[in-house]
């Protein structure tokens, strides 16, 4: 897990409903990119996918810092079954 600021990054945290999410959503934490899929794995040549939403970015809406921007790159699709989830957080003047 890695923190910056007030930001937490989680990979495979039991699933996106799992007790690592719960545990994180109750402690007042924010996905970025809620319900979006960041995981895939073709089957068949392709022909049958098996998505998910796996892979994480958690954050406190209290803080210095505010979130700008989150997104799953999906250009990288067919380099790993994960997709790179990144956020771009600002801090807030005092």
């Amino acid at each position: 897990m890695c923190t910056l600021a007030s930001a937490r990054t989680c990979k495979d945290m039991y699933l996106q409903s799992g007790a690592g999410c719960r545990y994180l959503r109750g402690g007042g934490y924010t996905d970025a990119v809620c319900n979006k899929t960041t995981w895939h794995w073709p089957l068949w040549g392709g022909r049958f996918v098996l998505k998910g939403s796996y892979d994480h970015i958690f954050y406190k809406h209290s803080g210095p810092w505010t979130l700008s921007n989150a997104s799953v790159m999906t250009d990288y699709v067919d380099m790993s079954d994960h997709l790179p989830v990144v956020a771009t957080f600002h801090r807030l003047s005092s």
